[in-house]
């Protein structure tokens, strides 16, 4: 048996504490909730459920050491117990980040806290320790070289690590780009911008009040402090958890670690398959997934099978790569790939002459117009240069996304497109073995066996696909050992060529590509043409040795090629991007962003709903709302007249907003140099992190904003103009933007004239 908790540590100069929650009791309070717990409760019916799951708090300070032993106790209890059956007792703890942060200090706290005369000599201990994971997570040699922290790592504790920081990839949120040096670093999503994602009722942050003169008193006894006033004080230490946690903050900051823990719980309620996948997995294949991204759940299946297959052990390949200087498109392309057209085989002879020495994006690209259509070839694969559109099926054609078989490992496998330092029978019937099983477990119902033993059919399918659509990119990264660009061009090359083909015998049989990406083309399929269009498409599959499925869509409405929605023959929709009201919650990783716009847009043209319509019928208040997140050198102000003199009001770095008719104006303000800048375009919101039961009608939501932001996805697509499409003052051709402003007669040549390029 499992037992499961959520875990959450904060450390103070003076004060450790540990929250826990029965993970399971907290699933069973909220068991007929689906979707986010706004949905379908009143914040009162939340916090009152909340109140009753089980939850354990503990906590040492340099004056207390009541519950030392208690705490102690509580993690010897986690000790596994195996039974006579062979079945084990053990425990899993949850946590955002534990597996770098919390379990650290918990190993700290395990093997140092009999080690101290008092508990103020340990605190200052597990704050040297706090401070030191912190400063060095940027530097993970140094991270991995400090002779404290490795000693402390190599403490075996009794409970299983669940990072749900590492399972969905929220370590890896984003990128930034240093200004001097070009360098990428990925960083990560906080707990806080996550639980918006979520819906979360309380967007908390701990924030202490200024420093007053009992706290100063207490730094004034330091050397480094003495003398110094209390607004010294507050100037030089602005880090909350920094300060020295006087006893009457000890009780919010409690609320807040809990507040912290159920977050974690929510994660798991709203996105129990991905913790399903990894359990059912490390049954299956005897690896322990519960810390992994799905990027390194594909790293360690192929490290796995690979070595099985081949009969080596992991070193032996791990480290292998084919290093290439130049890379010859005639000795990529594949010899079967032939064309009918002039304009395609003089395409084709062009391209067999191309050499490169690099393989980022911009090393090859050709663009060429085909029947109307304009496709751009580069490194990475095909794709159109689509104009914002709405395609609607009628009695006399259809409009059909054609969608190939896992295209790109479809190639590897059937070319053999193996890296070159391994054995290339083994790894092509590795890539066959996950594909087949793959298509098996998407075609078998669980009633009738598991393909993978143990594993759900379904959850087997996703991580199969994982691992598939992971290869080719292996093929691309220089830190892992499938790296041979040599291999990733042959892939990508022919794939797009391939396509081509298709493209050129669709056009000439009069059926029009509207749209080719990577994975599939869309087509406008008269109805008197579909016996040509199926001969057409399985003298191809059997010439490129492919396959694919077929999409009929009754509309297609698309901003771009990442932003877009359709409904299909059978009522099934499907959402990407901006137009998906739901994007934020089925990947945490995307910011949150007025999700009520996007289902303005969907009724609008999906049910022929006026904008305004929807915005008002809307209840969900969480749906209007916006975020912004500041860094840590900034803080969030407003202003509010007070007494008759306008003061300022300090918010917490996170905040959640919606834009009202009566509202304030929201900026971030630079804790050093005292620097401001509007937040939100100046416009005046109301800040929403503790929501409340107040009935939507009292909100004073600026429906015009909405309606506004509404229609700027709205009329680029009705247009069939790109915001993005740039200007060319040579050519005097307007930009999408002022395109746009000119087709509502806002276009001024005195100033806009500025934004052609």
């Amino acid at each position: 048996m499992i037992h499961s908790l959520a875990v959450d540590l904060e450390v103070f100069e003076n004060m450790i504490s540990f929250t826990f929650v029965d993970l399971k009791d907290y699933l069973d309070k909220f068991a007929d909730c689906k979707g986010a717990l706004t949905d379908s409760l009143t914040v009162e019916e939340i916090t009152s459920r909340l109140d009753k799951v089980k939850s354990w708090i503990f906590y040492v300070s340099d004056t207390d050491d009541s519950q030392m032993l208690s705490i102690v106790d509580f993690f010897e209890k986690m000790r596994p117990i195996e039974h006579e059956d062979g079945s084990v007792d053990r425990y899993d703890l949850y946590g955002y980040n534990n597996q770098g942060y919390d379990d650290m200090l918990i190993k700290a706290f395990l093997m140092y806290w009999n080690r101290f005369d008092n508990t103020k000599q340990l605190c200052l201990f597990l704050k040297e320790v706090n401070d030191k994971i912190i400063s060095l997570q940027d530097d993970k040699d140094a991270l991995w070289k400090d002779k404290l922290l490795n000693l402390i790592r190599k403490y075996r504790v009794h409970y299983v690590t669940v990072d749900l920081f590492k399972i969905f990839a929220l370590n890896s949120a984003g990128v930034n780009i240093d200004k001097d040096t070009g360098e990428r670093k990925k960083y990560g999503k906080s707990l806080k911008q996550v639980s918006i994602n979520l819906k979360w009722y309380n967007l908390l942050d701990f924030k202490l009040p200024p420093i007053d003169d009992e706290e100063g008193d207490i730094y004034r006894k330091r050397n480094e402090y003495k003398g110094m006033t209390n607004e010294q004080l507050n100037c030089l230490i602005t880090a909350d958890f920094s300060r020295y946690l006087l006893p009457r903050y000890v009780k919010p900051m409690l609320y807040y670690n809990k507040n912290d823990v159920f977050l974690c719980c929510e994660m798991v309620r709203q996105k129990p398959d991905e913790v399903i996948l990894r359990y059912s997995l490390g049954h299956a294949y005897r690896i322990n997934f519960l810390c992994s991204a799905r990027s390194n759940i594909a790293d360690k299946l192929l490290n796995k099978f690979y070595a099985e297959r081949s009969g080596l052990h992991e070193d032996a390949f791990k480290n292998l790569r084919t290093q290439r200087t130049a890379l010859s498109f005639n000795k990529i392309i594949f010899p079967h790939i032939k064309f009918k057209t002039k304009q395609l085989q003089d395409l084709l002879e062009e391209m067999k002459k191309v050499v490169i020495y690099r393989t980022n994006k911009d090393s090859f690209v050709r663009e060429i117009e085909f029947y109307g259509t304009t496709y751009t070839l580069a490194t990475g694969g095909i794709h159109t240069q689509d104009k914002p559109v709405i395609l609607k099926s009628t009695d006399k054609y259809v409009y059909v996304h054609h969608d190939y078989t896992s295209y790109y490992p479809s190639i590897m496998i059937s070319y053999e497109v193996v890296p070159a330092h391994l054995n290339r029978k083994v790894f092509a019937k590795m890539v066959d073995y996950f594909k087949q099983t793959r298509v098996k477990c998407k075609h078998t119902d669980d009633k009738d066996g598991f393909v993978v033993p143990g594993v759900h059919n379904k959850l087997a399918a996703e991580a199969l696909k994982i691992v598939i659509n992971a290869i080719y990119g292996k093929y691309g990264y220089e830190n892992f050992w499938l790296y041979d660009r040599l291999a990733q061009m042959r892939v990508t090359i022919n794939g797009q060529l391939m396509t081509m083909t298709l493209c050129e015998s669709l056009e000439l049989a009069g059926i029009h590509v509207v749209s080719a990406n990577t994975d599939g083309i869309v087509i406008k399929l008269p109805y008197d043409k579909v016996d040509v269009y199926n001969q057409i498409c399985k003298e191809w599959n059997e010439t490129n040795k492919m396959s694919a499925d077929d999409e009929h869509y009754k509309i297609l409405v698309s901003l771009n090629v990442n932003n877009y929605f359709d409904i299909q023959s059978n009522d099934k929709i499907e959402y990407k991007g901006a137009l998906d009201p739901k994007q934020y919650i089925k990947d945490l990783k995307k910011g949150y962003d007025m999700p009520v716009v996007a289902t303005a847009v969907f009724e609008y043209f999906a049910h022929g709903k006026s904008v305004m319509e929807t915005l008002r019928n809307h209840k969900d208040i969480l749906d209007f709302c916006k975020t912004q997140n500041v860094g840590r050198q900034f803080e969030v102000v407003y202003q509010k007249v007070v007494d008759g003199e306008v003061v300022d009001v300090r918010s917490q770095r996170h905040v959640r907003f919606y834009v009202s008719t009566k509202g304030v104006v929201i900026m971030k303000q630079h804790v050093s140099t005292g620097a401001r800048s509007v937040l939100a375009s100046g416009k005046p919101v109301q800040i929403l992190n503790l929501l409340d039961d107040k009935d939507i009608s009292e909100r004073n939501i600026d429906y015009a904003y909405y309606y506004e932001e509404a229609y700027k996805i709205i009329n680029p697509i009705k247009l069939g103009i790109s915001p993005n499409q740039k200007g060319n003052s040579k050519n005097k051709t307007l930009s999408g933007k002022s395109l746009l402003k000119k087709n509502f007669g806002l276009y001024n040549d005195l100033f806009d004239n500025e934004e052609e390029q």
